[in-house]
């Protein structure tokens, strides 16, 4: 019996394809799982890979000079072990430059990508013009919380609220004996020390209420109290004179941050909680969580201040007396691209 030539070749399409898929696919595991093929040595080498998360597109994501991708996420294959400079760069913004360090058989996830645009300091724009709230003084005020419907000044030793629609303003009945207060306007929260005790309070305008009070017994080492993060977990201090970190239930741990070499005026995590915004040397300066690429976004004039919320950065600028924002972050357009930090064994 004979098969027409027709059937036959349709058999063999068949079973070319089918093989192909598997070669295909075996190619694409081995690949993925850091493999290689050497010709000169005609080994196969297992390499490292780097991973590079996020949404932008129209970027150039180049790798030892060498351009390899132009949209996030990227998936970089083949890495061989050692040091490779990273840099991502995209029309408008800052430069984007780590180095890192590749493991043959692991996969890198470097810190969170920080794009800023170029400029940043222009992108501030008027929020509240605050010249009538503080009329009788004007000084010694510096911003320490801020909201879109809310903003808490410092006076001496006196708390404002201030509402920057109707710039109406009402003192906030602080303890005296509070110290390095932070407050949170979008949580209606204000936190500070009290002896070792870290305190934090409910705030709704003028009344505050005790809500819970936790010890750290750092405190008379020289331990002041700077942020939190956005889930209260982990709180950020300053610790004769180094920056770090301690997760709540666990503060006889401290993970050191970092250090600076000039004297720190203020710094908070950003909402990601691994971005900095640091007020050092008379700037705003936003950094990445290694403190690697910081980026000024503002000069500080004498008496400035400044506070953030999930979204950007409230400058009040005391001789204009007027309180500018910097949108840093929203959904719809965002100068970040998320890579995240560690190094995984494939």
């Amino acid at each position: 019996m004979r098969f027409p030539l027709r059937t036959f070749l349709a058999s063999l399409y068949r079973i070319v394809t089918v093989l192909a898929f598997v070669f295909s696919a075996t190619v694409i595991v081995f690949m993925a799982f850091g493999y290689t093929y050497n010709p000169l040595d005609q080994k196969i080498e297992q390499t490292g890979i780097i991973i590079v998360n996020g949404s932008n597109r129209d970027l150039n994501i180049l790798l030892d000079g060498q351009e390899i991708a132009k949209a996030l996420p990227a998936r970089i294959l083949g890495v061989t072990e050692g040091f490779h400079s990273l840099e991502v760069r995209k029309p408008g913004f800052l430069p984007f430059q780590l180095e890192v360090n590749v493991i043959n058989g692991s996969v890198r996830r470097v810190p969170f990508i920080l794009l800023v645009p170029e400029n940043p300091s222009s992108l501030f724009t008027r929020f509240a013009d605050l010249g009538t709230v503080f009329q009788s003084s004007l000084k010694d005020i510096s911003l320490v919380g801020a909201s879109k419907n809310s903003l808490i000044f410092k006076q001496g030793d006196m708390y404002w609220h201030v509402d920057p629609i109707s710039k109406k303003k009402i003192r906030i009945n602080v303890p005296k004996n509070l110290t390095d207060i932070v407050a949170d306007p979008d949580a209606k929260r204000l936190y500070g020390f009290s002896g070792s005790l870290l305190r934090t309070f409910s705030l709704q305008n003028e009344k505050i209420k005790l809500d819970h009070e936790e010890e750290f017994p750092y405190t008379r080492d020289g331990l002041s109290f700077l942020q939190f993060t956005p889930s209260y977990q982990q709180f950020l201090f300053m610790l004769n004179s180094e920056i770090v970190s301690i997760t709540r239930g666990t503060n006889d741990k401290v993970n050191f941050v970092t250090r600076f070499a000039q004297s720190i005026q203020k710094l908070v995590w950003f909402y990601d909680v691994n971005h900095f915004v640091v007020g050092v040397a008379n700037h705003i300066q936003f950094c990445d969580e290694s403190f690697i690429n910081c980026y000024i976004l503002h000069d500080l004039q004498k008496d400035d201040s400044f506070a953030l919320d999930s979204e950007g950065i409230y400058l009040y600028q005391s001789k204009e007396k007027m309180v500018s924002y910097f949108k840093l972050f929203s959904g719809e357009s965002t100068f970040l691209s998320y890579i995240f930090s560690e190094q995984v064994s494939l």
